[in-house]
């Protein structure tokens, strides 16, 4: 594997690459301008070997934010916001499913900006102008990290200790949102817009689900777990 890589390092950068290693504090590696390799298939590894890259304060892909992706209620917004801002500085972006993870860590933090630019370069993976990472087939990997921007991000769908929590996060550029999940064998039709969202339980049964309750202001109240029962 290691002899692979190296090979591969090789090949991308002409057949050599310099060495960083010597001498490198981790207070000189945070002064590299990772901006200059994001979005950029292992376009560092012309200038960093595999090695270097050991010593350096960069990332090709933060899975720190899987985990608060999928436990969002174990974590503070704060703490969602404060670990989203320090990856995304350090991150280089090579992988085409990490957009989605991005994007659904920022809707939950309230980033709903960087959600969007982040959901817009995860469907540029396969719908851009110059995509070939589905020319023998479905990238369906990538598909499913849409899928997550929408439901998951925007849509606000997730599951707690509790059950079915929801709290939709629409961004500027659209107007309304609306999708269907199958929760306890029931189906239920959401609907986001700029100002109130709607949930249906298509199927007739009870079911139970929680939202964030905000006061007239737009604050969110104290009281942040509040169930409501659809049938």
């Amino acid at each position: 594997m290691k002899k692979r890589t190296e090979e591969y390092v090789s090949a991308v950068s002409g057949g050599e690459h310099r060495d960083h290693s010597a001498g490198c504090s981790l207070s000189e590696t945070e002064k590299i301008d990772v901006g200059r390799y994001k979005w950029k298939t292992a376009s560092i590894l012309k200038e960093y070997s595999p090695s270097n890259l050991n010593e350096i304060q960069v990332s090709k892909q933060a899975d720190v934010l899987v985990l608060f992706s999928l436990l969002k209620n174990r974590f503070s917004e704060e703490i969602l916001a404060k670990n989203w801002e320090y990856y995304e500085a350090r991150t280089l972006h090579d992988s085409s499913l990490l957009p989605s993870v991005y994007c659904v860590t920022a809707c939950r933090c309230r980033k709903t900006e960087e959600a969007y630019k982040m959901f817009c370069h995860a469907i540029d993976t396969d719908l851009g102008n110059n995509m070939h990472s589905s020319d023998e087939g479905l990238h369906m990997a990538s598909l499913a990290g849409i899928w997550q921007c929408i439901v998951m991000g925007f849509g606000g769908v997730g599951i707690t200790d509790r059950g079915l929590y929801i709290e939709p996060v629409l961004p500027e550029a659209w107007n309304s949102l609306e999708f269907s999940i199958c929760w306890q064998n029931e189906t239920l039709q959401i609907t986001v817009t700029k100002e109130d969202f709607d949930v249906k339980n298509l199927t007739g049964k009870k079911v139970i689900l929680y939202v964030q309750v905000k006061d007239s202001e737009g604050n969110l109240s104290e009281v942040k777990n509040t169930p409501v029962i659809l049938s």
